[in-house]
């Protein structure tokens, strides 16, 4: 699945491509986790509109959720922000949330990009700057 992350000021936005997969997810999660910054950040944004086809399951879903949990150990107060206009991605989404039990990340989801990246930033960033440069992976 190739995706695109924009690293901002106290955050950053993540854009996926094509097929959603655990594999590539979880590389894509990674590339956060590792950053010297990484207890700096305050907001996340997961632009899945551009996914075409979800071959990930529920428990994997589930499995990402925990996987963030310990992650936040080391982190403080963030705005997740997922976003999707379709209905397989959605469910999955929601079976994050309902799973992520981090008491000091506030996520939520929307079908707006513009909306999501308004909320999550706290109106530092009002539209999202998908050419800005930045690194990416996977991108064909």
């Amino acid at each position: 699945m190739p995706y695109r992350t924009i690293f901002m000021e106290k955050g950053y936005i993540r854009r996926f491509f094509g097929t959603l997969t655990f594999d590539d997810f979880f590389e894509a999660r990674n590339e956060v986790w590792g950053r010297e910054d990484w207890s700096d950040l305050r907001f996340h944004i997961s632009d899945l509109t551009g996914v075409t086809q979800v071959v990930m399951s529920p428990e994997e879903a589930t499995g990402i959720a925990y996987l963030d949990e310990a992650a936040a150990r080391s982190s403080s107060f963030m705005r997740v922000a997922l976003v999707t206009d379709n209905d397989a991605v959605a469910a999955l989404c929601h079976n994050y949330i309902d799973n992520l039990s981090v008491s000091w990340w506030d996520v939520r989801l929307f079908t707006n990009r513009e909306d999501a990246i308004v909320w999550a930033s706290e109106g530092r960033v009002t539209s999202f700057p998908y050419g800005t440069p930045g690194p990416t992976k996977n991108a064909a």
